[in-house]
């Protein structure tokens, strides 16, 4: 995964008849090239003037409220000058309320898909319903932007799934961890979840703590890995603690299966990649 370098967002606003029209660009560049990039998270959006200036003013109050919330680089200064002159006048809520600080100001992203390259959301802005659907952001940008903006993030499901293979079994497992998040599953893949100076073991562990199943890729690749059977030794001590199924097997060859999981029924990946990952889902 490539890393940026700099990161720069500017909004900038036009009032059109009863409408507000504004746009919200992200520029930025990677680390190692000159050349800037533009990433135009809403273009040419309208909202009627009303919303827009209830918007702005629950933007500024949380503004207030933080701490440098997106930090000097990140900047609303034509937002700010454009409509200064539409809130100087604003003095209370739509309705009827006098204006406060209120505790339902937050940025909000409904997580569709998720995956190592880009991840795709709706977007809800200040407790308002969704003003942008479908946003398909890159990864670099979409871990700068919740880093600065630290939004709530919801996704479909609200259970995440680890899966354990060997190396060797990297584009399977990498398949079934796509498919996963294309129907709305989080999904723990080492290649996504362990970047470089990690604490290999932290992650893992975290990774493990962290989610709701843990998927074992069986394979003659994988029932000697050391780094699997740690996996797979962490995820049976969490079934047995919680006394609730955690670890899902999966069948990728004609391996044997280490005696401890040999009564589990397993999804079956030799017959057809199609009938494995239908009896993944039917389990989650």
């Amino acid at each position: 995964m490539k890393n940026l370098s700099t990161f720069l967002g500017q909004a900038n606003v036009s009032c059109i008849d009863s409408h507000t029209q504004f746009d919200w660009i992200i520029e930025y560049t990677y680390e190692g090239q000159r050349e800037k990039k533009r990433f135009y998270f809403a273009k040419n959006y309208k909202i009627e003037n009303p919303f827009f200036e209830e918007l702005i003013k629950r933007h500024l109050i949380n503004e207030i409220k933080k701490n440098d919330p997106f930090d000097k680089e990140f900047h609303f200064e034509s937002v700010l000058v454009k409509t200064q002159k539409i809130l100087d006048h604003i003095r209370i809520y739509r309705n009827g309320e006098k204006a406060r600080p209120r505790d339902d100001l937050y940025i909000q992203l409904n997580v569709k898909l998720f995956t190592h390259e880009f991840v795709l959301f709706d977007f809800i802005f200040m407790g308002y319903k969704y003003i942008l659907r479908d946003i398909q952001m890159p990864m670099e940008l979409y871990n700068e932007f919740v880093f600065r903006s630290r939004p709530i993030i919801t996704f479909t499901k609200d259970f995440k799934v680890f899966i354990a293979h060997a190396s060797e079994d990297k584009k399977v497992a990498k398949k079934i961890a796509n498919d996963l998040t294309k129907n709305g599953y989080q999904v723990w893949f080492d290649e996504w979840e362990i970047k470089v100076g990690d604490s290999i073991v932290d992650k893992i562990n975290k990774g493990i703590k962290d989610t709701a199943y843990m998927i074992v890729l069986f394979s003659k690749n994988s029932v000697d890995k050391p780094w699997v059977k740690k996996e797979m030794n962490a995820g049976l001590i969490k079934e047995l603690e919680r006394k609730k199924v955690y670890i899902l097997p999966a069948k990728l060859d004609q391996c044997e299966i280490p005696p401890l999981f040999s009564d589990k029924h397993y999804a079956d990946f030799i017959i057809s990649y199609k009938k494995g990952i239908k009896e993944i889902y039917n389990a989650l």
